[in-house]
């Protein structure tokens, strides 16, 4: 058998877990599984310890949240991205239904459905509603400019970072 650093031989143990977890196996039938394949600790030839496994599963279940929670980031990152790229169509074309399905999208994505909000806008008297109902909320919406848009939802991101975090 080949010699390997105890790094290398705890990730091929993991590798070989991993397969065995994936499979539906039970932490003791992971151990026996291993067992029967003649798959031992190299230091005592004897069978891994099932805390040895258990430590094993733990550990990839935590960088398989990882990866998950990596991968969910960047996939939000590029609807958002889309997403801003439809709005800015949206707004060129006069589309001021689209852009305000695009909010309304954004503020789904960001958690923001349940946030009130009151516009002023060039001297217009204050406009109450959330994002997903109100006529005036619309007529104040597709009265502001893109960068006005973009100022508004850049703080309703903040304020529900700020909520978040308290």
């Amino acid at each position: 058998m080949a010699r390997f650093s105890t790094r290398e031989q705890k990730e091929y143990r993991k590798m070989r877990v991993s397969a065995l977890l994936l499979r539906g196996l039970t932490r003791r039938e992971i151990v026996d599984s291993l067992d029967k394949q003649e798959f031992w600790n190299p230091r005592t030839m004897k069978p891994y310890a099932l805390s040895t496994i258990q430590d094993d599963i733990k550990e990839l279940e935590a960088e398989w949240m990882e990866e998950s929670q990596q991968m969910t980031e960047m996939r939000l990152g590029r609807v958002s991205a889309e997403n801003r790229e439809v709005r800015r169509a949206a707004w060129s074309t006069g589309d001021y239904n689209a852009v305000l399905r695009s909010l309304q999208l954004e503020m789904k994505m960001y958690g923001l459905e349940d946030v009130e909000i009151t516009i002023k806008h060039r001297g217009a008297e204050d406009v109450m509603g959330d994002m997903f109902g109100g006529n005036a909320l619309l007529a104040a919406l597709t009265d502001m400019d893109p960068d006005t848009l973009s100022r508004v939802t850049s703080n309703l991101r903040i304020a529900q970072e700020s909520r978040v975090k308290a």
